[in-house]
């Protein structure tokens, strides 16, 4: 309330605020009028509801104007359309116009501002567009990926998506932030279209993406250029791409640094699904707790399946472990782990050539020809479990080395289901070396000087040179199918089938 006069209501007349709560009866004073709108927002062809709402002493006689797009002239008027519709074809921002006038001649006005936006549920990305907002077409298409994902809008069951044409296509901050239920895909896959880790003026501090929406899906894109080297935070990583919830799909990423943690991926949710994980490294100078999962980081509720990861590198100063994958939590399945190497070689107390496993479960993998400078070639487990895989052809290039296929070294650590073979380098426990865990229903043959060294926990129903009757346990040749061609299937004859 003021004590000072105020044209308030637009009558021509000054006089004291009333105040909020002293408004003037409707059907007294001047013409006044206003209107709502519903719905505000929605994609191309948004057609909302507008119903005016007239106020004042004279109100006989009503004609009602509307200007639905704000360029001055009415695009409907009458004495019928105190409720009416309208169709927005094109996306935009539109401020609506009002005017009401009654019998005596006299009129009222109201204005909104930008009250509707109509959105596309497309919009486009090109190297060569014109970024035109709101980028709806090939013509207009942003230069900037944010740009085109800012510009949709995230309704209830809309089908949103993103379309990036070919080229090299510069992330121009940290990182783009995917937070909404939108689909971006490239238009010909990742071999032409890259997306480039590019922060300006920050060569140690760039990354590619942030996904963190279970609806998000993001297909055929090349991810590079990701670099946090010099971080000095105990979770700087990852390099290139931090999935949090949606799916990843068809893609590479390559060759990205991390601090820690992880060199190309961090997959704390959803789906990195049919990718290839290349040439990543972690690494980090300056802190212990660093250089962890060269490849990828799989954590909570995280899930690879379909995948490739290979030749990433865990090299840090201490704490180097799981070349390939870290696996705390969550699930990988079906996924090939090959040629990544933990550590250095002037550093050999590294753990996990292939994977560095403390929880979570590894299924139906492969992992082959990965090299650590300490223990575990294939993989190094602390808890969790690894189950129906294949493990050969890793190894530890230390002759004090242990476990060039597997080491098992926790209470919590499970081998089910698993084949160990032609894994060998130095001379202890060229196959699985088990120091705590349990093993189970799993065959290792062929791993250089020994297939087994246990020191600690169990086995069960399992094949290796040397074993002896009982507890389920054979030394009998399990007989492969074909292991000069790398199938380590079991024939027909083996004495290991139907024996688990």
């Amino acid at each position: 309330r003021t004590a000072r006069p105020l044209d308030g209501d637009g009558d021509g007349a000054a006089r004291p605020d009333m105040g909020c709560i002293e408004a003037p009866p409707a059907g007294a004073g001047a013409l006044r009028c206003g209107f709502t709108v519903a719905p505000e927002e929605g994609l191309l062809n948004l057609e909302p509801a507008f119903a005016a709402t007239v106020y004042g002493a004279a109100t006989n006689g009503l004609w009602y104007g509307w200007d639905f797009d704000g360029d001055g002239t009415l695009d409907a008027s009458g004495a019928a359309l105190r409720s009416t519709t309208h169709a927005y074809a094109q996306p935009g921002f539109y401020t609506v116009t009002l005017v009401v006038s009654n019998d005596l001649g006299t009129k009222a006005r109201a204005t909104r501002v930008e009250c509707v936006r109509v959105a596309p549920a497309t919009t486009y990305v090109s190297t060569d567009g014109l970024s035109l907002a709101p980028y709806d077409t090939w013509g207009k298409a942003a230069t900037n990926l944010q740009d085109a994902i800012d510009a949709l809008l995230p309704l209830p069951g809309a089908p949103l998506e993103v379309v990036v044409s070919n080229g090299t296509h510069d992330i121009r901050a940290l990182w783009a932030q995917i937070l909404a239920p939108v689909a971006i895909r490239s238009l010909n896959g990742p071999a032409v279209t890259t997306l480039r880790a590019a922060n300006p003026g920050q060569p140690n501090w760039r990354r590619v993406l942030f996904v963190n929406h279970p609806g998000a899906f993001i297909s055929g894109f090349t991810m590079t250029g990701g670099n946090v080297l010099n971080k000095t935070d105990d979770n700087a990583g990852p390099g290139a791409l931090r999935l949090l919830g949606g799916t990843v799909s068809n893609c590479v990423i390559r060759d990205n640094t991390g601090a820690d943690n992880s060199g190309g991926v961090e997959l704390g949710g959803g789906l990195l699904t049919h990718c290839t994980v290349a040439n990543n490294r972690a690494y980090r100078s300056n802190n212990a707790n660093v250089g962890k999962s060269g490849g990828v980081w799989v954590y909570g509720s995280g899930a690879m399946r379909d995948c490739i990861v290979t030749n990433n590198q865990a090299n840090g100063v201490v704490g180097a472990c799981g070349g390939g994958v870290r696996l705390t939590g969550g699930r990988i399945e079906n996924c090939r782990i090959e040629h990544n190497v933990g550590g250095y070689a002037s550093k050999t107390d590294r753990q996990g050539g292939g994977i560095y496993q403390t929880g979570g479960e590894a299924l139906a993998c492969t992992l082959a020809d990965n090299t650590v400078y300490g223990l575990g070639g294939g993989a190094y487990l602390t808890g969790g479990a690894l189950r129906n895989s294949l493990v050969a052809g890793n190894r530890s290039s230390t002759t004090t080395g242990h476990g060039h296929g597997l080491y098992l070294n926790g209470s919590a650590a499970r081998l089910e289901n698993v084949t160990v073979a032609d894994n060998s380098y130095g001379t202890t426990g060229s196959g699985v070396y088990l120091a705590n865990g349990r093993m189970t229903n799993s065959i290792a043959w062929f791993n250089g000087t020994s297939d087994l060294n246990q020191t600690g926990g169990s086995i069960g129903y399992s094949c290796w040179s040397g074993a002896a009757a009982s507890n389920g346990n054979t030394g009998a040749d399990p007989r492969f199918m074909d292991r000069a061609r790398g199938d380590y299937r079991l024939s027909g004859a083996s004495p290991c089938v139907n024996k688990g």
